[in-house]
């Protein structure tokens, strides 16, 4: 398999599957628009970019560092997702209105969803087993650079996608779905970070 089809899967492997992550971005989306859920995206994307370097440069180095720390940065994951479903779930019940929420610049943005998804260690483990797996470890720079860039492009375009998705489906829905949509979303992270949680 070609060096750029492996990074694209690779990038479509790990970012697809529902996280708290993919649903901020959704609730993003339908509450503040397209806009600030593709910052979200990106930001995203850009840590899913920075461990695929990692991992391509030093992967299963990388790998050995990183999994002491998992148990620390995980509980820190937990604490903030259960924050942000916390301050969701407080202005829905509180019944604030979409247009009245607190503006967020777009840097903030970007730099709140870059922070979330590296403190999820298992990202940059999942990209060093797979170097490892693909045996890329003596592959060019010009080979490893392939695979980085098709995993960011496939990591920011399914993110892309969930930002648009949301933001055209947030634009037809009454203000109570929407609200509907806010609980429901921060029960999942809730969920999720609960599993986490449980996993420390």
């Amino acid at each position: 398999m070609d060096v750029f089809l492996q990074g694209l899967v690779a990038g479509f492997a790990i970012a697809v599957p529902v996280g708290p992550i993919a649903v901020l971005i959704l609730d993003r989306g339908v509450k503040r628009g397209f806009k600030d859920a593709s910052l979200a995206g990106l930001g995203a994307a850009s840590a899913d970019l920075v461990y695929a370097a990692l991992a391509a440069s030093a992967g299963a180095v990388i790998a050995a560092f990183v999994d002491p720390a998992i148990t620390p940065l995980r509980a820190i994951a937990v604490a903030i997702l259960v924050l942000i479903a916390f301050r969701n779930l407080r202005a829905v019940f509180r019944r604030v209105d979409d247009a009245d929420l607190p503006h967020v610049s777009r840097r903030r943005t970007y730099l709140t969803f870059l922070a979330l998804t590296l403190l999820n260690p298992v990202t940059v483990v999942y990209f060093a087993s797979l170097i490892v797996g693909l045996d890329l470890t003596d592959a060019s720079f010009a080979e490893k650079s392939a695979f980085v860039a098709a995993a960011f492009l496939a990591s920011a375009s399914w993110q892309l996608f969930l930002a648009a998705s949301a933001s055209l489906a947030g634009a037809r829905l009454s203000p109570r779905v929407r609200a509907a949509t806010t609980v429901l979303g921060s029960a999942v992270i809730l969920a999720l970070a609960l599993k986490m949680a449980l996993d420390i």
